[in-house]
């Protein structure tokens, strides 16, 4: 964590926008933008051949296997539904985790759309 904060201090993050990676000029970084013209060389340099996609996926199965709840992974993924986070990292969850977090899913959908049964 502390580097983050050096990393925001040195490129400008003025802590209002929440971006890690802002642009020169502080504003929105495009994803394209990034992977291009610095994700790309870092990872030449450093010789590694996984894609960016590649340290997402690592990083929620850490987070999960660490015991991390579901439902935050899945907000800092930016799934909307803890099912989608469920669907693609069931591999690091328990098998009694996963009927209960489907179970709470499901309970929380009916009382989003009003049935209560």
């Amino acid at each position: 964590m502390i580097e983050i904060k050096k990393h925001q201090l040195r490129y400008g993050q003025d802590g209002k926008t929440g971006l890690l990676f802002p642009a020169v000029h502080g504003k929105y970084l495009p994803p394209t933008t990034y992977l291009r013209y610095y994700f790309k060389p870092m990872r030449e340099k450093v010789k590694i051949e996984k894609g960016f996609h590649a340290f997402r996926h690592t990083h929620a199965t850490q987070l999960i296997t660490a015991g991390v709840p579901i439902q935050e992974v899945s907000r800092r993924l930016g799934h909307s539904r803890v099912s989608t986070t469920l669907d693609i990292y069931t591999h690091a969850v328990k098998a009694d985790e996963i009927k209960a977090m489907q179970a709470m899913d499901d309970i929380h959908n009916r009382l989003k759309s009003g049935n209560k049964a």
